[in-house]
């Protein structure tokens, strides 16, 4: 029997699911999941279950938050009204410029995830 870091075999399913698939071809014991649409493949190698596994980056999906879709609303509608607020911080020549472009910055995650947010409702009509 093979084991696996079930995160590593949650991002890999998470990518798929977002790519549109509905089902994956799956190889053991080295699992292999491949996407039938693009014949793309990732394969994930079996570990020891005593292994260390430190994968908490920021950039890492977070399985474990879950929201219904009235609570994705909103948060759509609140991101969606926040870019304003960080261009009139940007704009507002009382922060220092470092404060500005983290507005800056801010602002562009911001409106990246509001454009996620609807590509995610306009895939689940």
């Amino acid at each position: 029997m093979a084991v696996y870091r079930i995160r590593e075999l949650l991002d890999c399913l998470y990518q798929l699911s977002s790519r549109g698939c509905d089902f994956a071809e799956i190889d053991c014991p080295a699992l292999t999941i491949s996407d039938p649409n693009t014949r793309q493949e990732k394969t994930l190698l079996p570990c020891r279950s005593d292994e260390r596994w430190d994968s908490d980056s920021d950039d890492d999906t977070c399985y474990e938050i879950s929201f219904s879709y009235d609570e994705m609303a909103t948060i759509a509608s609140a991101l969606a009204n926040v870019g304003g607020i960080y261009q009139k911080a940007i704009e507002d020549d009382g922060y220092d410029p470092r404060e500005r472009e983290a507005f800056l910055v801010m602002q562009a995650k911001a409106s990246a995830l509001t454009e996620k947010i609807k590509q995610a409702f306009q895939s689940c009509k």
